[in-house]
Parts: structure tokens; sequence; C-alpha cells
């Protein structure tokens, strides 16, 4: 990383863009240009873990939905939803613990119960951070369920609108699902772009 800002730096030195800046606090420069990319990147990557989380959510709240009301074994929800063999431990784990309110969520609630006055939380950096990141575990959750609806029409012979039912899917984000699914096009059930970076 320091090295590809040390090369822009050398490029704009040559173009002679800010070179006498440049030239004065390189140093400090590459240092604040290296911490904004390593915020970024940290920034990136718990949002995608966020995701995969929701995600894995989705299935474990599913799992759950199937063997209540099919009163199907674990194997047996776990082979509706066609979970790889090599995952099912996890979700057999997951499906034992109780539902435990997201980390993520339960900071922002705390935040709001503190905060003196709505208008603040505005200019919270970590309180808009943490928005941030719930948002992305919520996609996570939806790509999961277009995931799982997918399996139940398949496996389970169901059609789209019996599986929604089933799942208990709101009847206003239905018609985002069904393009989803139809289109196999998941942009329409995203809060926030795959792309979507914080600034």
């Amino acid at each position: 990383m320091k090295k590809a800002i040390q090369e822009t730096l050398k490029i704009c030195r040559e173009k002679g863009v800010l070179s006498d800046y440049i030239n004065e606090h390189e140093s400090a420069i590459v240092d604040i240009l290296t911490r904004e990319l390593e915020q970024r990147q940290r920034v990136s990557n718990i949002a995608k873990s966020m995701k995969i989380s929701g995600r894995k959510k989705a299935i474990v709240d599913s799992l759950r939905t199937i063997m209540r009301i099919m009163n199907f074994s674990q194997s047996e929800a776990m082979e509706c939803l066609e979970i790889p063999d090599e995952n099912r431990e996890y979700y057999s784990e997951a499906i034992k613990q109780s539902d435990v309110a997201s980390p993520i969520q339960e900071a922002i609630n705390n935040k709001c119960k503190h905060c003196k006055d709505s208008f603040s939380l505005l200019f919270d950096e970590e309180y808009q951070l943490n928005l941030y990141y719930l948002g992305c575990e919520k996609d996570g959750w939806k790509l999961g369920m277009c995931d799982v609806l997918r399996c139940l029409v398949q496996n389970m012979k169901l059609s789209l609108n019996e599986a929604m039912n089933f799942l208990g899917i709101p009847n206003e984000e239905r018609p985002n699902y069904c393009k989803a699914i139809e289109k196999g096009d998941t942009k329409d059930l995203l809060d926030y772009d795959e792309e979507d970076d914080v600034s």
C-alpha cells in the first residue's frame, strides 16, 4: 500500500502537481493516506463479514422454521436447503443456540439510549458506521432468504408465493424477492450495493 502511495506521489511530483508541498511533507502525506486506506479496508472487511453473518442467520432461521412447521429432523431440513456436508456441523450448533441480538444492533441501541438528542447522531461517526454495518447484515439476510426460497421452490415443489408465505416474508417485500429470483439478480433486494463503501 505504501509503495503505491509513494508511486502516486512520484507521478504527481514529475507532473508538477503540488510538487513543492509533496517534497516538504511526503512522510506525513504517506502516513495519512496509509491510515485512511487501511481504515477503508477494515470497514470493507467488516461489511463483508456482516453480510456473510446475515446470510447465515437467514439460513438458521429458515432451518428452524422448516423443522417446526414441517416437523422435519435437522438432517431433513438441511437436505431440503441443500446445506453442504462440510457446513452442517456449523448450522447444527447455530440451531441449538438461542437468538442473540447482533453486537452491532446492541451498540446502536446503547448509543440511542444515551444520546441527548437524535440530531447529534447524524454527526456521530461510530453510530453511522454501525448503521452501515447493520445494513450490510440485513442485506446478507435478504440474500440468504433468496437462497432458501430457491431451495423451497425446487426441493419442496412449493410455488414462490407458497414459499414466501411459509417463511413469513411481508407482502411489501415480495415483489423484490420475485424479481431477484426470476432474474437471478439480487440488486433489487439490497439497501447497499456490493461495491458500496463508507467515505
